[in-house]
Parts: C-alpha cells; sequence; structure tokens
C-alpha cells in the first residue's frame, strides 16, 4: 500500500482478533507520563488509555518473512498524543510471546517490547486472552469477552481511538515516527468484558478498575497493515556558512554519512534560517536546530552524532572532554578557516533547503 506516489511501505502484516479497550484519563495526570516534546490529545477534554491485546501473522520485509516468527500474541497499553500538532500514538508498554520479535523491535523500532507468556483461545464467540510475566505469576493480565455478531458503529470516539496513522518513540532523547497504513476498520460489538490487569500499576495513571469500566471496547477480526521504519518526527536542520570551503566539506561529508537522509541543510544566509530564529546568525559557528532546541559551535557537532550511523558512536568518546575546551578548540578552528585553501563546492541535493 502506497503512502506516497514515492514512497512504498516496506512492512507488511496481519492484526487478527484485536480488541481496543478503552479508558478516560485526566489529562493533566496524563501528561507527566509522556517524554517532553508530547502532548496528550483529548477527546471532550479528558485523555485515554487503551490496552489492544490481538495476534500478529505474517509479518514480513518487504515481502521476505522466512526468518520471522509467522505468528505470535502480542498486548499493547497505548494513549494518544500530538506531536507538533501532528496526532498519533504513544506506547507505555508493548508485550510480546515472541523473544525474537521482542529484541528485534526494540533494535529497530526503539519500542517499548517485553517478552511475556500468552495464552489466547476464541470458541463460539468466547474471547479469552492470558498474560503473565515469565519471572512472577502476579504480574498479569486477563481479559474475557463475548464476541457479538452485531457491528460497532464508528462514532466520534472510535475513531479518535483507530483512527491513527503514526506512532511515536522516544529515541536518544529525540522524538522519532512511524507510520501505518491499513484499509478501514471493522469493527463489532463486545459484550461481558471482564478485566484482570496489572499494566496499570506502572504508570500511576490513576485509573482504577475496581471502580472505572472501560467507556468503549470494541473488536476487529482482521486487518491487514504496512508501516515503515521510523525517522524523526522533526528533521533536524544544519545551518551553515555557504561561503567557507571547509563548511562546504563538512555538509558534503555529513551528506555522504547521512545514509538514512534524516538530516537537512541551508546556508545561514538563506530564508530558512529566518523561518526559526529572529536574531542574524553567527556566520562562525554551525548551527543545528532539532526538536529539542538549537545548539551551535561544538555542541552541534556532538548532537549531529544521535543522527549519524552506529560506527561514527566511536566519536562518542569526545564528551569526555568539557564542551568549555571543545568549543575553544572549535572557535580557533573558525578563525583559521579565514585561510582555508579549501574551495567552495556546489552542492546538489534534496536535503538542501533555501
Amino acid at each position: 500500500m502506497k503512502k506516497s506516489s514515492k514512497e512504498i511501505l516496506p512492512l507488511s502484516m496481519t492484526w487478527e482478533d484485536l480488541i481496543f479497550i478503552n479508558f478516560p484519563c485526566d489529562p493533566h495526570r496524563l501528561q507527566k507520563l509522556l517524554p517532553q516534546g508530547m502532548v496528550v490529545d483529548t477527546y471532550d477534554g479528558k485523555g485515554y488509555i487503551t490496552i489492544a491485546p490481538l495476534t500478529m501473522k505474517d509479518f514480513s520485509w518487504n515481502g521476505f518473512k522466512a526468518i520471522f516468527n509467522p505468528s505470535f500474541y502480542e498486548c499493547n497499553l497505548r494513549t494518544y498524543v500530538k506531536v507538533q500538532e501532528k496526532t498519533g500514538v504513544y506506547f507505555f508498554s508493548l508485550d510480546a510471546s515472541s523473544f525474537f520479535e521482542v529484541f528485534g523491535a526494540r533494535a529497530l523500532f526503539h519500542l517499548n517490547y517485553r517478552f511475556r507468556k500468552i495464552r489466547f483461545s476464541l470458541q463460539n464467540d468466547s474471547y479469552l486472552f492470558q498474560m503473565c510475566s515469565p519471572y512472577s505469576s502476579k504480574k498479569r493480565t486477563i481479559i474475557q469477552a463475548r464476541i457479538s455478531s452485531e457491528k460497532a458503529v464508528n462514532d466520534p470516539l472510535t475513531d479518535f481511538i483507530s483512527a491513527r496513522e503514526s506512532y511515536f518513540v522516544l529515541n536518544k532523547s529525540h522524538i522519532y515516527e512511524g507510520n501505518v497504513k491499513h484499509p478501514p476498520w471493522k469493527f463489532q460489538k463486545i459484550e461481558d468484558i471482564k478485566l484482570d490487569t496489572d499494566l496499570f500499576k506502572d504508570l500511576q495513571s490513576g485509573i482504577d478498575l475496581k471502580t472505572i469500566a472501560p467507556v468503549l471496547a470494541v473488536y476487529a477480526k482482521k486487518t491487514v497493515v504496512n508501516a515503515n521504519f521510523i525517522k524523526p518526527a522533526f528533521y533536524p536542520i544544519v545551518f551553515f556558512d555557504k561561503t567557507c570551503g571547509l563548511c562546504s566539506l563538512a555538509v558534503r561529508t555529513l551528506l555522504f554519512l547521512d545514509r538514512s537522509h534524516f538530516l537537512r541543510f541551508a546556508p545561514l544566509e538563506g530564508k530558512t534560517y529566518y523561518q526559526y530564529f529572529d536574531k542574524p546568525p553567527k556566520k562562525d559557528r554551525i548551527l543545528l536546530k532539532q526538536d529539542t532546541g538549537s545548539n551551535d559551535g561544538a555542541d552541534a557537532l556532538l548532537k549531529l552524532l544521535d543522527y549519524l550511523p552506529w560506527f561514527t558512536g566511536i566519536f562518542a568518546v569526545i564528551k569526555l572532554i568539557p564542551l568549555k575546551t571543545l568549543n575553544r578548540c572549535y572557535d580557533w578552528v573558525a578563525k583559521k578557516r579565514k585561510d582555508c585553501p579549501l574551495k567552495v563546492k556546489k552542492i546538489g541535493d534534496s536535503r538542501l533547503l533555501p
């Protein structure tokens, strides 16, 4: 399924026997549980937390699925957020019955996956999902329900919960975004739902299962999903002096290293700079604009390591040197660059902004 005319989502999977069990929550209390840069998305003034058990099947990457588990059970605990006015999902936890998939998802997607023992059965519309920690049977979740043959109407609250094409994760103190695409949901009603879970204990979310029932619970038999790998929710911008040969070399080097195409580049003298800053730029310092703020000089160069391939992490040892000392070295090089014999070379790349 295409996200755009240029990008095809490489990951494919099927979600079966999925239930959304939704609880209202005080948005102010919920906000304290979120990473910096995420804002609670509310419906009718309330935040929501959802428990979503499902069966994951046929996971593949560009059609290749030989090494992946053909089927395993999963349960995620999620809420609904905004990042720079874009709506999406944030996962507090994702539990799965396949150790291989837990390890892979944590490494590639930086999602908070945990291995759990899970059993599931669906017989004569009787739904039973049982999950517990491999270390303690007291840490458990049991969901019992009866699946109705009656279709559930997609009211505004159902759409608020389910119509999400983005999810957000925290990676190296930065917010990254993943995208999913699937056909419109076909929900069925759920009756006689019973829930016993410890998933809320670590959140201190104010939800008491003994006194608060879910305001909405719906069931989806089968949904085919396509997804992509995560990318920065805000593409960082490197501002540089376009008249400097050394800066030109640095930008060309970063363009080469930036194999994921996460970085954007713009001249300090250009109009992109004034979209983000009011003061005139300091032309003797490289400037990095990212989701957590702005950095310049040696600090900007160190922050760039967050977006470069893993092998550049060797340069992180430089962080052991005090930043003041690094900036003195940076300023010394900045003064010497005036006599730099390097010539400015034209850069032709779509990552270069005006």
